[in-house]
């Protein structure tokens, strides 16, 4: 082997040692932003969905008037977190549309807003008007 041949193999060593880092490197990163926070969401709904059972379970043994609205809020409040929970992974599967999505609704309510913005600087100047023409009196 020649002198070339070495190094052309040396190097292609070196590009498959940084080649496996690199793929690990990304592997951790997917693990840790995309399964970690998605193990994590479904052992919050499998929580809450025994919560809810345990609660449903109480309220069956517990046949008092005064449970059921904490039946009710229990079961709202585990309705909420799973559309929080939807949300979140929309936004992980479709961050642009999401965005996009977020800047449109804060651009009409920013727009239904300003007339009513307009309205009260309208009229906080008309009560500076008249309490300067009150005080020059």
């Amino acid at each position: 082997m020649d002198q070339e041949e070495i190094q052309l193999r040396s190097s292609i060593n070196e590009t498959r040692i940084a080649m496996g880092e690199k793929i690990e490197i990304i592997a951790n990163r997917v693990y840790t932003i995309i399964v970690g926070p998605k193990i994590a969401a479904d052992n919050l709904i499998e929580n809450l969905d025994q919560a809810k059972k345990s609660m449903q379970e109480q309220t069956l043994v517990v046949m008092d008037k005064d449970s059921e609205p904490i039946h009710h809020a229990v079961a709202e409040t585990i309705e909420r977190v799973k559309a929080i929970l939807y949300l979140i992974e929309r936004v992980n599967q479709d961050p642009w549309v999401m965005l996009g999505s977020a800047l449109l609704v804060g651009y009409i309510i920013g727009s239904l807003n300003r007339g009513n913005l307009l309205a009260i600087r309208h009229a906080h100047s008309d009560n500076l008007k008249v309490e300067r023409s009150m005080i020059n009196d």
